[in-house]
């Protein structure tokens, strides 16, 4: 059976997302933790069960990229259980809030569970 995993936007060091990249590894989690810039992401390299990913999550064709990098992978099968974007809660605002992305009901959340 796979490793359940999760890809996490913004694991530079002391932010949202390395804190929770940290939470899911230690839950047993294979956690595919990205930032812009890799080398701000020294603190997970070496840790078990985490990968660290280039990825802009304002560049269509960074995301494209790291989506390949996950579909090719043997972890969990090629598919994520859990996709984690505290880096865009940031970004949410300058593109127009909820209705710029088609969300004019429901609700948007990030979860640990």
């Amino acid at each position: 059976m796979p490793l359940d995993s999760v890809l996490i936007t913004g694991c530079s060091a002391g932010g949202l997302g390395s804190a929770i990249a940290v939470a899911f590894q230690k839950r047993g989690i294979h956690v595919f933790a990205t930032a812009r810039d890799v080398s701000k992401m020294k603190h997970l390299s070496g840790i078990e069960n985490i990968t660290l990913l280039p990825l802009d999550v304002t560049s269509p064709t960074s995301i494209a990229e790291a989506a390949e990098f996950v579909k090719k992978s043997e972890i969990g099968g090629g598919k994520l259980k859990y996709l984690v974007c505290p880096s865009l809660l940031f970004h949410f605002a300058s593109f127009g809030g909820r209705e710029s992305l088609g969300m004019d009901g429901g609700l948007m959340l990030v979860l640990i569970g």
